[in-house]
């Protein structure tokens, strides 16, 4: 299987919490979770690999190119709940809503081997499921699970990630 990446497309759903915290109320501060789980073809720069223009912060920030520019997590875009803690770098894990073949899915990477499997973050995507299908993609090994309440679509989503 390619990397799960580029079967789903990523777009942007915008949205409020459940506690109506929006999304303009939120910076990435410093976090660069996204810095390194992105791949960003401009800069022949590969998924979990470090970019070379991170160093705390983004070295080219002004001059960043599109993919970075255009980039929103989930948690930036206000559509997970949760203040500060929840901001990606803190929880371990950067969520993403996407689509992937017309179906509205959550892809998760893990940013910390083990992250998705503490207990408060399994309660987190375990919820997030309920409402559309996570697609859990393992520090390291990129190896992708899915997560749903609905077999069916389980097994509907494993088929288009293998076939990719």
């Amino acid at each position: 299987m390619s990397d799960a990446n580029d079967a789903i497309d990523r777009h942007a759903v915008c949205g409020e919490t459940e506690a109506g915290s929006t999304a303009a109320n939120r910076i990435c501060g410093e976090c660069t979770a996204c810095c390194t789980v992105m791949g960003v073809r401009e800069l022949n720069k590969a998924p979990y690999q470090p970019c070379p223009h991170e160093c705390g912060r983004c070295a080219i920030y002004e001059s960043r190119p599109a993919t970075c520019r255009s980039y929103r997590c989930a948690w930036l875009l206000g559509s997970i709940e949760g203040g500060e803690e929840c901001r990606p770098d803190k929880l371990g894990l950067l969520l993403n809503r996407d689509q992937l073949a017309g179906r509205s899915i959550t892809t998760v990477h893990q940013l910390r081997l083990g992250a998705a499997k503490e207990p408060d973050k399994k309660n987190l995507l375990h919820k997030i499921s309920l409402e559309m299908p996570v697609v859990l993609i393992e520090y390291e090994t990129g190896r992708c699970e899915v997560i749903s309440p609905d077999r069916q679509a389980r097994a509907s989503i494993r088929q288009l990630l293998e076939e990719d």
